[in-house]
């Protein structure tokens, strides 16, 4: 799967590519920048007596809140982790307490929405083919 595939499949999950899908004639394309090796989605929609476009970098996208949702869903993904961790009253997931898997503790039940857990996992990573290649395994 490539991100042509995760954009069509956020596409069918609802998402509004950045308020362009609701016009009625719309196209987009993935395609390298020409400075770098990097991708950009460039869309572009046609009104009665104009053609209008608009180019997004790959963070843009990826980062992009409804695109989450509209990829992962809004349901909970559940986080049993000791009550001692660094990040038990908080958003981040995981600490590094919880990464060591220590068990001698009560362990507690944490919800948190899957497209917020999917963005932490790979906002650290360096770069956006780790990240592209992370959102395809987690959406097959």
């Amino acid at each position: 799967m490539n991100l042509e595939t995760i954009i069509t499949r956020a596409l069918d999950g609802g998402w509004d590519m950045f308020g362009h899908a609701e016009k009625s004639r719309f196209s987009w394309e993935v395609s390298k920048c020409l400075d770098s090796n990097s991708k950009k989605l460039t869309v572009r929609f046609e009104g009665r007596d104009y053609t209008f476009v608009e180019v997004y970098q790959i963070e843009q996208i990826i980062f992009n809140v409804p695109f989450a949702k509209a990829l992962f869903g809004e349901g909970n993904a559940y986080h049993y982790h000791p009550e001692n961790c660094d990040c038990y009253d908080t958003e981040i997931f995981p600490c590094s307490t919880c990464e060591d898997g220590i068990r001698g503790n009560q362990l507690r039940k944490q919800e948190q929405p899957l497209w917020i857990y999917h963005i932490q996992q790979y906002a650290p990573m360096e770069t956006n083919d780790q990240r592209i290649e992370y959102i395809r395994k987690e959406t097959e």
